[in-house]
């Protein structure tokens, strides 16, 4: 967790499909990264807000979340 790397910022477990969400901060130090543990999936931000906010909801961007959401509700 956060004490373990200085470029993880944030872990917790998001509400809304059950994975494990991270924060990062990217390598380069220019960029903030969410990442799905679970899948792998992960988008990069401009600013730690913008990422903070992607962070709970990682259905709409790790592309494994949205596949499983999508089956769900029925979507093809």
């Amino acid at each position: 967790m956060s004490g373990e790397d200085p470029s993880l910022k944030l872990e917790r477990r998001a509400r809304s499909t059950g994975t494990k969400v991270q924060l990062w901060k990217n390598f380069d130090g220019a960029r903030w990264v969410t990442l799905c543990e679970d899948h792998g999936g992960l988008v990069e931000h401009d600013t730690r807000r913008l990422a903070e906010g992607w962070l709970s909801h990682p259905e709409d961007w790790c592309p494994t979340c949205q596949e499983k959401r999508d089956e769900k509700s029925g979507v093809t």
